[in-house]
Parts: structure tokens; sequence; C-alpha cells
């Protein structure tokens, strides 16, 4: 078979300048995996010895694959990389590789702050970066027209996504979305329209395609045709892993410090059908196939809800992947997230219905004009993993979270009106962090962030709150870019230091209102002074009065329940008999 007859595969371009250039697809190797975006790797040929191969660079494109008895299947995406290989007689060599719209995410490498967020809103917001902008019908599953993503996601998942800061850190807006899914274990699939593919992050396997494409068994020794159209899988195996049993989670939350955020999932209850009768939990449960405890802490999780939520989904994460079933054949229509039904094998209890994960697609077809003599036959080849179909399947948290080493300035955010910071009833700061791409509006830099103090606790502390417009030094517990903490003020060119090389001998705290404890240590002048703006002072030591001096513009008074007064050896008074004074306003 040539392409001079019925293709295999096709590839077109969709660059305006390269809409009626022929390309034939000699080869092609690709990869579709769940929560992964797909990548197709083709050598084309083409007889245009003139092809502007930079016009291809950035462009869309369509890979379409073609099965007698199916409908076709196609690819949408954007050719990321173009290589010219070589030449012969009759045609140009070029290598191109084919990738959705989202992948454009690698390309966007920043710092950025988002409040009050959920996770649907994080997605929309970095989808438009891509433009994707067209969402779908969501969970209404209406009819709409050409969509650019879809989110799928139960609605009570929805509010445990809610968080109050995050925190996307020198790192690529793919890598942060990406991380983000799989730490709410949401994961993607990709719908091929007509006008191109759609990205649908899905919460539930309830929101995944329902209708199986059916793949026949042939054992290995029977004979198949390439060009015959029915979808055949030669080998079909079943994988069985050994996995940790339990998941168990634990956090602390500062807003909630008296409660015990401790929680397990388990593994083998995770690798079945959520209703799978409890004989058969039971009896997983206490099989060789599940054993130890993996822990992990500071999740960062607020709630027993929020932590038992996030342990169901990593033992989810690690049990979907206990069962896992291999086949490979010919089956072009085969989709990672599609379900596919396996008829024909001679192990009935195989003969179910099945959700693909991964599918990896290959072929070769001769070019029409070269002859039969040095070129292989057409062949095309898939492999895929799936899991049974009533296992839910979840992303492992594969992506790295950045981790925020040393300390980070940023700036304490008060009121437009007034130079007063300010401060929740936890007394938390608003600061904005100046790595944040753009300009926000005043209290939208970060949310409530706890400052770290010598001394705290209920009724006591030592507390002296910052301006707005301090610089403070800012660490993230764990190096956890979402958990930042205030550890301390410095000085900068805005708000210089008090104490320079003309005092350096002066120890002390001053207020801005101008309340002040000071200390000298002059070897010929040391005293301590404690004043106020009011004009009332009290000296001790060698001041302008040695000894001890106290001052006031005001109204003095004094009130105890005995007095003495000594001059030694001069005169000496003493009271008392008095009553205890009321306490100070």
């Amino acid at each position: 078979m040539s392409l001079s007859d019925s293709p295999l595969c096709t590839f077109s371009s969709l660059a305006p300048s390269l809409l009626l250039e022929k390309f034939w697809v000699q080869q092609w190797q690709g990869e579709d995996k769940l929560s992964k975006p797909y990548r197709f790797t083709l050598r084309l040929a083409t007889k245009n010895s003139l092809l502007n191969d930079e016009s291809l660079l950035g462009e869309r494109g369509v890979l379409t694959f073609f099965e007698e008895l199916a409908a076709p299947h196609t690819y949408h995406g954007v050719v990321t990389e173009v290589a010219y290989l070589d030449s012969d007689a009759i045609y140009h060599y070029y290598q191109v590789i084919l990738e959705p719209r989202v992948t454009k995410l690698r390309h966007f490498y920043f710092s950025e702050i988002w409040l009050d967020k959920s996770l649907p809103e994080l997605i929309r917001d970095v989808l438009l970066l891509a433009d994707l902008k067209v969402e779908g019908p969501g969970l209404s599953g209406a009819p709409v027209d050409a969509y650019d993503f879809d989110i799928r996601i139960p609605l009570k998942d929805i509010a445990l996504t809610q968080a109050p800061f995050t925190c996307q850190f020198e790192e690529s807006s793919f890598a942060f979305l990406s991380r983000l899914l799989e730490y709410f274990g949401i994961y993607y699939f990709f719908e091929q329209g007509a006008q191109g593919e759609a990205l649908v992050f899905c919460g539930d396997r309830q929101y995944q395609p329902q209708t199986p494409s059916v793949l026949t068994y042939r054992r290995q020794d029977s004979e198949l045709e390439v060009g015959q159209g029915l979808a055949v899988v030669r080998s079909f195996e079943r994988k069985l892993v050994q996995q940790v049993a339990q998941i168990h989670l634990q956090d602390f939350s500062a807003s909630k410090a008296d409660v015990q955020l401790h929680c397990s999932a388990s593994v083998a209850a995770a690798s079945l059908a959520a209703d799978a009768p409890l004989e058969q939990h039971q009896q997983l449960a206490q099989s060789a196939g599940f054993i130890g405890v993996r822990g992990v802490y500071g999740e960062h999780f607020g709630s027993t809800e929020a932590g038992q939520w996030l342990a169901t989904r990593r033992a989810q994460a690690i049990g979907c992947r206990h069962r896992e079933f291999h086949g490979a054949g010919r089956a072009g229509q085969v989709r990672a997230g599609y379900p596919v039904l396996l008829a024909g094998h001679p192990r009935l209890l195989l003969n179910t219905t099945y959700h693909v994960i991964e599918v990896s697609h290959q072929g070769y077809q001769p070019l029409p004009g070269l002859g039969q003599g040095g070129e292989m036959a057409a062949n095309v080849a898939t492999r895929f993993v799936a899991l049974p179909v009533d296992v839910q399947f979840r992303p492992a948290c594969t992506t790295p979270k950045p981790w925020v080493q040393g300390l980070l300035s940023a700036i304490v955010e008060g009121d437009e009106h007034s130079d007063m910071p300010l401060l929740n009833e936890h007394g938390c700061y608003k600061v904005s962090f100046p790595f944040i791409r753009g300009s926000k509006n005043a209290t939208r830099g970060s949310a409530w962030v706890r400052m770290a103090t010598p001394s705290s606790g209920s009724g006591h502390g030592m507390n002296f709150p910052l301006l707005k417009g301090a610089e403070v030094l800012v660490s993230f517990l764990g190096g956890d870019p979402d958990r930042p903490v205030i550890v301390g003020s410095v000085p900068n060119s805005a708000n210089p230091n008090r104490v320079n090389e003309r005092n350096v001998t002066q120890s002390g705290l001053s207020t801005p209102g101008g309340h002040v404890l000071a200390m000298e240590d002059r070897p010929a002048g040391k005293m301590m002074l404690m004043s106020t703006p009011t004009g009332s002072a009290f000296s001790l030591g060698q001041g302008a009065v040695k000894g001890a001096h106290l001052r006031t513009n005001d109204h003095m008074q004094f009130a105890s329940t005995s007095y003495q007064h000594e001059v030694p050896g001069v005169y000496k008074m003493t009271v008392t008999g008095g009553v205890p004074p009321a306490p100070i306003a």
C-alpha cells in the first residue's frame, strides 16, 4: 500500500500561506496520555523545493488517521518544532512536532499572585495566555458551538479548591497549572472537533466520554492485513503492582491551631470501584498486594474535611495503577480519556470496558513514485494502557512545586488614605511582593500574612505594628510559595535606620508617634531615657540631670499604699497605712 491508494495518515497545515500546500506523511510516532499534552513527531514529504519551513512553525496543523470501517480520527494542534532533513529526486523531507495549543503556556515564565481564587478561576486566568478563551458547557452538557476548553468539576469539589493565597513562583504557566491540577486530583483529556482541539478538565470519571470503541482481539499467530478496517488488538496483558496500603496526611493550620489535622485513606479501597461490595474491600485490604504506610506532612490543608478529600485523591492516584491492562495492535481511534470495549478474548473476564489512560501511535507508509523496492511495507501500530472503567483515575503529583529559598522582600500595604497598616483580627498584615507582574490595587498583593515576633501568646506578647510602606522580609514555611510568614522588617532608602554612624552607642526603640525608650552606652554619659511626645520624660544615669530626672509639662501624680523618702544621714520620712490605689485608666 502507498499514498497513491487510500492513505493511512495525512497532515495539513493551517498556516495562511500553506493552505494549498501538499504534504505526504511518510512516518509518524506519537503519545497521548491522560493529563499530558499529546506530542506527535511526523516525517513529512513535499515536492516544493522552495517551501518556507519557517511558515510552519507556531501555526496550526491537523493530523488525521484513516481506517476503512471508521470515521477519520484527527489530532489538531500547533507545530512547535520544524527541521529540514534531506531530499531525493522527488521529495524534500521535514520533521515536524505537533502539540496542542495549551503547550504555549511553557513559554510564559514568571511569578504571580492570586487571591481568593478557586481552581476553575485559576484555570480560566492561565488559559488566556494561550489564547484559549471560549469555555464549553461544563456539567450541564448543553450543546454548544466550538469551544477551547471545558471544566467538568463537581461543585462540591470546587468549594474545596478555594484558596486565599496562590503563588506562581519562577515557573512556567504550564508547570503552574499542571501542579495545581495534580494537587487537587483534577485531570484532563482532549476532544477533537472540526475547529480544533478542546481541553477538558475532569473531576470525576462520570464526566468522561462513555461510548466505547470496540477492539477485537486476534492472537499473535493469526493473519491480519494492514488494510482491513477492523480495530484489532494482538496482545492484551494484565499487570498487577504491589502498593502502599495507606496514605496518611498531616498538617498544621494557624487559623485552627487547636485542631489535629490527621487524615488517612486506603489505597486498596481506591483501587476498586466506588460501589464495590464490602467483602471485596475487606479481602483486598488484607491481601499481600498492599503493605505499609506513606505519610506526608505539609500538604497545606486547613480542615479535616479538606485533608480527607486530599488523602482520598492521593490514594486514588496510587490505587488506580494497581491493576493495569496493556494492549497492542492496530487501532487508530484509541485515545487517552476515552473508553474501549474488548471483544473476542479467550479469557472471557477480559471482554469488558476499559478507560484508556495512555496510548502511542506509530506507523509508516510508502510515498507515491518511489517504488516498492527500497521502501518498507505500510505498517501501523498502537499500544495503550487502560484501567477498569469503574476505577477512578487521578494524576500523580509529579510536577515539582517551586521551593522558595531564603527570604524575599515585600512592602506592607495599608489604607490608601492613611499611613496605618491593615491588620485583621489575628494581627496579620497585607503585603505586596515586588516580583508580581504589573500593578495591583492596594491590599490585592497578598493574603493576610502572619508576622513572627520574639514572644506571642493569648493576651501577652511583644508587638510593634508596622506602618504602611515598611519593607519586610518574608520566609515561606517549608519553602512553599503558598505559605508566607513575615520574619522581620528592615530599613531601606525610604525608611532609613534611626541608628547609624552618628549614634552607634545608642540602643532602644521608638514608635511612629514619638514615644522613645533609649539607652546611651557612651563611657562618659551612660543613661536611659523614656519620653513621650507630649512633653513628659524620665531619665536615669548621666543625663542633663545626673541621677534620676522626672519631668512633665502637665500634672504629676503619685499613688501607693506606702511611701518612704530618704537622704541618708540627713533626712528620712516614712508614710504607711494606705489603701491600694485605683488602677491607672
